[in-house]
């Protein structure tokens, strides 16, 4: 015999051989997963080459309730760990509850949601209507290799003649920490912070030149988000400014003031921007100019990169779960300081406390620590280099 049956029936065994006199037990499962709200009805035929009854047919009834099953899907933006949540449903949904995993919630059918570490999350999501409710998990990796979101990406307003930025540069005298060529305004708010990023050092002096319309006067303003909270400060986290320029070349010198621990190691978000008949502001639209950002890492010492260089200063793996491995090499005796920072600036562990180390590599293990955030700071003699570490669940 074989059963033959709609797609919302399944029969087990869905065929077999029975001996003349003999029987079999068949099974059958409904399910109305992929079916909207209604009734549906449907035979299910048994054929088999019994000459006397060689097909019977079995009516059967599925009655289906309104309430939602629900779904979603989503896209992660890997450089700012932005995700963007998709909900579907069968039977539409009228209430929407989500959990990003990370204690934040909404209640839109489909949200964007910044996660503000690398890890990895359950994301849940409960569609209820006057019916019911259902519930659906996932897991979602956040993978953030740029700076945090910010609240504003300003939107050109106007475009003539050439007026925008096409050049930004930051430089030290042995390399650029951002040498980028550009579209003018007609290209409007460019997001170069994946693209572009370096070290700079906090309180040393970097030359900043920058390229705007080669006919207009345009001002320029520099800001750095200093506290990494997402917020461009007009006044407190300005770097730059140059209201009175009538050439197309905007140059000087910026300084990044010595900063709070937890913002080092970590990209941040530098904005420029330009305009032609008013001063820019970080979140303010330009009538014809424009806006761009980068990405900087800051660090403490004008030697972090050499230092890092000469040692092989080296964690991994990172991100990590149970332990990571500190792992540096010395070419002389040095005097050596290794220690590990919370991101409130806390020292929560010193493996090595100032003292002599001979030549040859050196190891250490991190661990027992809760997940989260954390930089190590490599002191050797006078210089020193932070890198950031992620432990996750």
């Amino acid at each position: 015999y074989t059963v033959v049956a709609p797609p919302w029936i399944s029969a087990t065994p869905i065929s077999d051989t029975i001996p003349p006199g003999d029987s079999v037990v068949v099974t059958l499962s409904f399910s109305s997963g992929t079916l909207s709200a209604g009734t549906y009805l449907a035979n299910i035929s048994i054929q088999s080459n019994d000459m006397f009854r060689t097909i019977k047919n079995i009516a059967f009834t599925l009655n289906v309730d309104n309430n939602p099953c629900m779904d979603f899907v989503f896209i992660s933006d890997t450089c700012t760990g932005l995700v963007n949540f998709i909900s579907s449903s069968i039977n539409t949904a009228t209430v929407y509850d989500w959990d990003f995993g990370d204690g934040t919630t909404s209640a839109i059918a489909n949200p964007f949601h910044s996660y503000m570490t690398n890890g990895n999350y359950i994301a849940r999501l409960i569609g209820c209507n006057a019916s019911g409710c259902d519930t659906v998990t996932q897991n979602v990796q956040a993978i953030i290799k740029g700076p945090k979101e910010t609240i504003c990406y300003p939107v050109t307003q106007s475009y003539c003649c050439g007026i925008g930025i096409t050049h930004f540069r930051v430089a030290r005298p042995v390399s650029d920490v951002i040498n980028n060529n550009s579209n003018d305004a007609s290209a409007g708010f460019e997001d170069f912070t994946c693209s572009n990023a370096n070290t700079m050092i906090t309180n040393y002096p970097y030359a900043l030149t920058c390229t705007t319309a080669l006919t207009f006067s345009e001002y320029l303003k520099v800001w750095l988000d200093m506290n990494n909270d997402g917020i461009l400060d007009s006044v407190s986290e300005m770097l730059f400014s140059d209201l009175d320029t009538v050439a197309p070349i905007h140059s000087g010198i910026i300084t990044v003031p010595a900063l709070p621990l937890n913002v080092y190691g970590i990209p941040l978000r530098m904005r420029v921007a330009s305009d032609f008949q008013q001063i820019p502001q970080p979140c303010v639209n330009p009538h014809f100019g424009q806006h761009e950002d980068y990405s900087v890492i800051l660090n403490f010492s004008v030697d972090a990169n050499e230092l890092s260089a000469e040692t092989g200063f080296s964690l991994y793996p990172n991100p990590f779960t149970q332990s990571i491995t500190i792992d540096y090499t010395l070419r002389q005796t040095s005097k050596v300081r290794l220690e590990v920072f919370n991101m409130l600036g806390e020292i929560i562990s010193i493996p090595v406390d100032s003292k002599l180390q001979s030549s040859g590599q050196y190891k250490f293990q991190f661990t027992e620590q809760p997940a989260g955030i954390y930089f190590v700071k490599l002191s050797v003699n006078e210089k020193s280099v932070v890198k950031k570490i992620v432990k996750m669940n």
